[in-house]
């Protein structure tokens, strides 16, 4: 399998003539614009939903020559089984664990700018692999949670009413060759603050090399070692908003919006096997309210 780099300028091959381009966006030092939607993309119209969730956002800090992140993958697997439908989770390949190999393994790059991005904004690898965030609860010094603790904060979340509701619409343009997204957004409550939406693209079944170690901090489906075809899931691949995503109205109870863009798939994304993940959270806190996930239509 090659190696691929993520591609900074995904969306510099947009067509520039008939996109909506959305305000720039500035949160610290971290500046970013966000994307736009082609005018070969056709406007979706949603509806309300009636009984709205609330869905978590779980994410897994890991790398490919991490030998115990197996097992922080198997947890995953496990909590959005047990939890089904209200689990949104996204696999973040970043820090020393996710460098390449020198030897003809684990060549290929999970690394995604957005990833990096995070990494060090949020100091996973600082602390070590595997690790993650439930709705990045916690920031500034309590919001890295080992795997264990995972299941239990979830656990404690999905009961919770829903602050807002998040609906995704996702489909692949044969003709410019790029996925459509529209993501609509509804606020069921009141909530003081500035809120914002991301929208990510996840892949889902790439076989490449993992190492896996043996006993519980592995995955025992697999052989212990450097594993050829270990198959990874929810890879963070790209995002179609800008690091800290887009402004949205203001987070009144009955406010609602739309939020349209398009991204060209990579060199070597499976298009079946794509999620389009979004989430709000709160600018301040970091705290996620809301995720979603969807998939892409052909």
């Amino acid at each position: 399998m090659k190696t691929v780099q993520f591609i900074k300028t995904s969306f510099v091959a947009l067509l520039i003539s008939g996109m909506i381009s959305c305000d720039k966006i500035e949160e610290g030092d971290y500046l970013q614009e966000a994307g736009s939607v082609n005018a070969a993309c056709e406007e979706v119209s949603f509806t309300s939903r009636t009984s709205p969730v609330r869905k978590v956002l779980l994410e897994d800090y890991t790398g490919h020559q991490c030998g115990n992140c197996p097992s922080a993958a198997v947890k995953v697997h496990d909590i959005a089984e047990m939890y089904e439908g209200q689990v949104v989770s996204m696999a973040v390949h970043a820090g020393g664990f996710a460098e390449l190999g020198s030897d003809g393994k684990y060549d290929y790059d999970f690394t995604t700018e957005p990833g990096n991005e995070y990494d060090a904004f949020f100091k996973i690898s600082t602390v070590g692999n595997p690790n993650g965030m439930v709705n990045r609860i916690g920031y500034s010094d309590n919001h890295i949670q080992a795997p264990f603790k995972w299941q239990p904060l979830i656990g404690s979340l999905i009961t919770q009413a829903p602050d807002a509701d998040i609906q995704i619409n996702a489909v692949y343009n044969e003709e410019i060759s790029q996925i459509c997204i529209d993501t609509y957004y509804e606020y069921l409550n009141s909530m003081e603050g500035d809120y914002r939406l991301v929208v990510h693209i996840v892949e889902n079944d790439i076989e490449s090399w993992q190492k896996n170690y043996e006993g519980s901090a592995g995955d025992p489906s697999y052989p212990t070692g450097d594993v050829p075809n270990y198959i990874h899931q929810h890879v963070l691949r790209a995002n179609a908003n800008g690091l800290w995503g887009a402004d949205t109205k203001a987070a009144s109870a009955g406010t609602s919006g739309v939020l349209r863009y398009s991204i060209e798939l990579g060199d070597d994304w499976v298009k079946d096997n794509l999620e389009i993940v979004a989430y709000i959270y709160n600018a301040e806190t970091y705290e996620v309210v809301q995720a979603e996930k969807g998939y892409v239509d052909k």
